[in-house]
């Protein structure tokens, strides 16, 4: 994981010391800009559509959900985003969805306008904007063309980072019904596609939100397509 904005030291709230200080940056510089940092409840909003867009934000703990929501309340959860990443990203000035906590979460805020002047944080600000393009083409190919067993077996994946042959425990950061807003399907069929994994003996459910994985080789074939696909 890169070094988020409270592990640079130009950016910590706490006064730096003089030594650092002279070490780290030259006394002709900007004063430090403060990042802002937020602790949020579950279902509590860190911003919502339409509100300015001014800041890049970064998940130090627990979980923010992204969502788009339609007049007539539907929506479409975007983004579940874990510690250590950035979100927020918008060419617009304003923000076309919300930010939601799905958990208890701590999420740092900095200016975007200082974010891209700093070299580290620009980089990063690049190569999210990269990643975010391909996890929004993988989520399209889900909710377009894959069955409701790849797509829930890919999220479970993506909690789990690089696929092996070996078991893993994973937490849920969402409901069963956001997960359900998140993969296009109803809260029946995610029941449902989840007793089937653990029927199949590939997920064995220890809580609920808590998940040991049998085999994380076979559900990653699954999730790619190669595994069965009925619904």
């Amino acid at each position: 994981m890169d070094a988020g904005f409270l592990l640079l030291p130009e950016f910590t709230p706490a006064p730096l010391r003089t030594d650092i200080s002279r070490r780290r940056r030259p006394a002709t510089r900007m004063p430090r800009p403060a990042v802002k940092v937020h602790h949020l409840a579950p279902r509590e909003y860190l911003f919502v559509e339409g509100d300015p867009s001014n800041d890049v934000h970064e998940v130090a703990s627990g979980a923010v959900l992204v969502v788009r929501t339609l007049p007539d309340g539907r929506r479409q959860i975007v983004d579940v985003v874990g510690p250590g990443r950035l979100f927020g990203l918008t060419a617009s000035d304003r923000h076309r969805c919300s930010a939601v906590a799905s958990t208890d979460a701590v999420v740092c805020r900095l200016d975007r306008d200082v974010a891209a002047r700093h070299p580290l944080i620009a980089d990063r600000l690049g190569r999210a904007a990269l990643v975010e393009i391909d996890r929004l083409r993988d989520l399209a190919l889900a909710l377009g063309r894959k069955s409701a067993l790849e797509r829930v077996a890919g999220f479970l994946l993506s909690l789990v980072g690089e696929p092996t042959s070996t078991s893993a425990e994973i937490h849920l950061p969402v409901t069963r019904a956001e997960l359900a807003d998140h993969l296009g399907l109803t809260l029946e069929t995610v029941s449902r596609t989840t007793s089937r994994l653990k029927r199949d003996g590939l997920v064995v459910e220890d809580r609920g939100d808590r998940f040991v994985i049998a085999d994380c080789r076979r559900l990653a074939e699954i999730a790619a397509g190669r595994g069965a696909a009925a619904a």
